[in-house]
């Protein structure tokens, strides 16, 4: 709150490839700065996840024919329930 503090500056220079940093700062209740931390995530935590998601949209892939072909199995499958109520219902 700077309407009760004096004005701070955190120096923040980014991160890298894959890398992540996050800034962290704990004020008291006067505003004044108590602690200030930095985090850091290396980058083969990211290129495992990315690995994930490779893996994941790969298998999304290689079975997107078999869930394509039971999608309709399962539709012909109502389609012919429905026309056999509908001339249950007409006789």
């Amino acid at each position: 709150m700077p309407q009760l503090g004096a004005l701070k500056l955190i120096r923040f220079d980014g991160s890298g490839l894959f890398g992540s940093r996050a800034v962290a700062a704990t004020f008291s209740r006067s505003g004044q700065l108590t602690s200030v931390g930095y985090a850091t995530n290396g980058g083969a935590d990211a290129l495992a996840g990315a690995g994930d998601a490779l893996v994941a949209a790969g298998t999304e892939l290689r079975d997107a024919r078999l869930n394509a072909l039971k999608r309709e199995v399962e539709f012909r499958t109502k389609v012919n329930e429905l026309e056999d109520l509908i001339e249950d219902a007409a006789e």
